[in-house]
C-alpha cells in the first residue's frame, strides 16, 4: 500500500448567505501553507458563522509519479443549506453520509426547473439519506444535496472518479447550469428522479 497524500490539501469556506460567484461566497485556502492552528481557527470561525466547510484531498501522485484520477472531499454542510445545483462533465461523484440527514436530488425531467430557492420542492422530490447511505451522481446530470436538519451540521464524504484519465480536469469539472423553465417542460420529457441509492450495512 502507498501513502499518496498526508493531510488535507485545500480548505474551502462557502457562505450560504451570499449568491453564487458573489465576492466572498467561496474562499479557498492552501492548507499546505497554513499551520495546524491557523486551519483550526479558520474552521471554527466558519462553523460559528454557519458556513459550509470543505476539505479537499486531490492532486494525488504515487511514489512512481503517476497521477491518480480521483479526488476526496469531506464536507460539513450547515443546517438547512442547499448546495448550488451543478453538473460534472467527466466524473462520477459518489457521496456517503457520515453524520446528520441529507436530501439528494437529480434536477432532471419534472425537477429540471428547480433552483436553490425551491427548497420545498427539493424536500418533496428528493431522497432522504441517513448515516451510512450513499448516492451516485453520474456525469452530465444536474444535481444537488441539502442538509435536512434544522440545527446540526451534516457531514458527507465525496469521492470523484474520472471516467477518462485526466486528473487535472477535476479543477474545472464543475458546471453551473441554468434550470429548464417549467413552461418548457413537455409531459413526454418528464422522467422520475433518478438518484441511485445504495444502503450500506
Amino acid at each position: 500500500m502507498v501513502v499518496i497524500r498526508r493531510g488535507v490539501m485545500e480548505i474551502a469556506i462557502i457562505d450560504p448567505k451570499k449568491g453564487y460567484w458573489e465576492s466572498g461566497q467561496y474562499v479557498k485556502y492552501d492548507a499546505r501553507k497554513l499551520s495546524q492552528m491557523n486551519q483550526v481557527e479558520i474552521v471554527v470561525t466558519a462553523r460559528n458563522a454557519g458556513k459550509e466547510i470543505r476539505y479537499y484531498y486531490q492532486h494525488m501522485i504515487t511514489f512512481g509519479g503517476e497521477n491518480v484520477p480521483a479526488k476526496l472531499i469531506v464536507t460539513e454542510i450547515p443546517p438547512g443549506h442547499i448546495q448550488p445545483i451543478h453538473t460534472h462533465l467527466d466524473v462520477y461523484e459518489w457521496t456517503w453520509v457520515v453524520e446528520g440527514e441529507l436530501i439528494a436530488i437529480d434536477c432532471v425531467g419534472a425537477t429540471a426547473h428547480l433552483t436553490e430557492k425551491d427548497w420545498v420542492d427539493i424536500v418533496k422530490h428528493g431522497t432522504i439519506l441517513a448515516p451510512g447511505d450513499t448516492v451516485l451522481a453520474e456525469p452530465g446530470v444536474r444535481h444537488t444535496v441539502m442538509n435536512r436538519g434544522p440545527e446540526r451540521y451534516c457531514v458527507i464524504n465525496t469521492v470523484q472518479v474520472g471516467r477518462i484519465l485526466r486528473p487535472e480536469g477535476f479543477n474545472v469539472d464543475w458546471v453551473r447550469e441554468e434550470p429548464v423553465s417549467a413552461d418548457d417542460l413537455d409531459s413526454k420529457d418528464v422522467v422520475p428522479v433518478s438518484n441511485e441509492i445504495i444502503k450500506t450495512v
